[in-house]
């Protein structure tokens, strides 16, 4: 896949389904997107071709100027908590760390205080 991805970012005209490969979604879901974007930006994105099922082209620069957050990856919720719970479960890790040193550290003080003060 990643192969497939930087084969696409070297095309100047890309289709939808470059898009789609480029943005890791269904084709389908990436023309609903790319039409939606057309229609915010006025019509200036898609290049349409004729018949009863036109294939529809564009520049890339041209997304990346008028709306560069398209080049964005699309995140599903379910990876974005997921990442979130392992980075919560490594700051748990490491606090409960921080607080047993922290606690080791209180001991060993009070130890060093009572042999200056016996000395």
């Amino acid at each position: 896949m990643p192969e497939q991805v930087s084969e696409v970012r070297r095309k100047r005209l890309w289709t939808v389904t470059d898009f789609a490969v480029f943005m890791g979604i269904s084709s389908r879901q990436a023309r609903a997107l790319l039409k939606r974007l057309d229609a915010e930006t006025g019509g200036m994105l898609l290049l349409k071709s004729g018949g009863k099922k036109p294939e529809y082209t564009f520049f890339p620069a041209v997304l990346a100027k008028v709306k560069p957050e398209a080049f964005e990856r699309i995140a599903t919720i379910e990876e974005r908590v997921s990442a979130l719970e392992s980075q919560v479960d490594g700051l748990r890790k490491d606090q409960r760390m921080i607080v047993a040193q922290t606690g080791q550290n209180s001991r060993d003080i009070i130890k060093l205080r009572t042999k200056f003060r016996a000395a």
